[in-house]
């Protein structure tokens, strides 16, 4: 796979006023996972126990995806208990509306987690 895109900022993801919209995560989560070499099919499907949701992008042969939760959508979306367990179990990155640098940094430090864990033939939690 290809190297990792680097992020400029240390920060972690936060629920702080308005982020970016979700076109723009879209457009650079799916830059991102596509860069680190998954194949991102948008708005697909997904049934993970008893959540069920429709990803932002996700790579159904390596199981990898991300779903980006704007502060519009924030209400009708996933519970964070849920989304939590969704992230835990799985290996689908799930961020909450963020600056672009705090979207960068979750989605980069999700990928070399995901990447190690695959390389190492472990699962990625």
């Amino acid at each position: 796979m290809a190297p990792l895109p680097s992020a400029s900022s240390p920060a972690l993801t936060a629920d702080a006023g308005v982020g970016v919209s979700e076109v723009q995560a879209r457009q650079e989560l799916d830059t991102m996972f596509r860069q680190a070499g998954f194949r991102v099919l948008n708005d697909e499907p997904l049934l993970h126990s008893h959540i069920e949701m429709v990803l932002d992008g996700y790579d159904p042969e390596q199981k990898v995806g991300y779903e980006y939760i704007d502060s519009r959508e924030a209400a009708e979306s996933i519970s964070r208990k849920e989304g939590d367990a969704l992230s835990r179990d799985s290996r689908i990155l799930i961020v909450r509306s963020c600056s672009i640098d705090e979207l960068r940094h979750a989605a980069s430090s999700f990928l070399e987690r995901t990447l190690v864990a695959s390389d190492a033939g472990l699962p990625s939690r």
